[in-house]
């Protein structure tokens, strides 16, 4: 929906699927197991680009996560400190799951 913009990491949830499913296709992204993931909040918001009909609104399960591993990085794949984010990334990864994610990794490691 936001093709050419940066976005999180994530996994749409199909029909049928577990939090385990999504998970194995999140580490098979990443290149490297999933060691643990601690819920962080849910965000709900419209998927779509505005005038774009897109997959409609959707909830989004925020996750602080831990790889075991250092994640594959090749063109379409690359991490940014939150501090300095690529143009364009999707405006409500920047103005609602990033900052939410942030509160929740600082809460549970004292920061």
């Amino acid at each position: 929906d936001w093709n050419g913009y940066w976005c999180v990491p994530g996994a749409a949830l199909r029909p049928g699927d577990t939090e385990e499913t999504a998970k194995a296709r999140l580490a098979k992204e990443y290149g490297v197991p999933i060691r643990s993931l601690e819920r962080a909040g849910d965000a709900g918001f419209g998927w779509f680009k505005p005038g774009d009909q897109g997959r409609g609104p959707g909830i989004s399960f925020i996750f602080d996560t831990t790889l075991d591993g250092e994640p594959a990085l090749n063109e379409r794949q690359r991490w940014f400190n939150v501090k300095d984010l690529p143009q364009p990334t999707v405006p409500l990864h920047i103005s609602h799951i990033i900052p939410m994610a942030v509160r929740a990794f600082d809460e549970r490691h004292g920061w």
